[in-house]
């Protein structure tokens, strides 16, 4: 796993949902669509985190 250290787990109902976060100042939210998944973002989700609080 890419982003291992920084899993997290929101559960809402029946469903887990799995979300990564890291860095600080404002807030950053990347959301995935079409066929891509959230380790799809690795490299923005890097650079990204020197400046913001990115959740992904």
């Amino acid at each position: 796993m890419i982003y291992k250290n920084m899993k997290n787990y929101c559960n809402i109902g029946d469903i887990r949902l799995v979300y990564y976060e890291r860095g600080s100042g404002e807030t950053l939210l990347l959301i995935h669509g079409n066929n891509m998944n959230s380790l799809m973002m690795k490299k923005m989700f890097n650079y990204l985190s020197k400046f913001y609080h990115v959740i992904v």
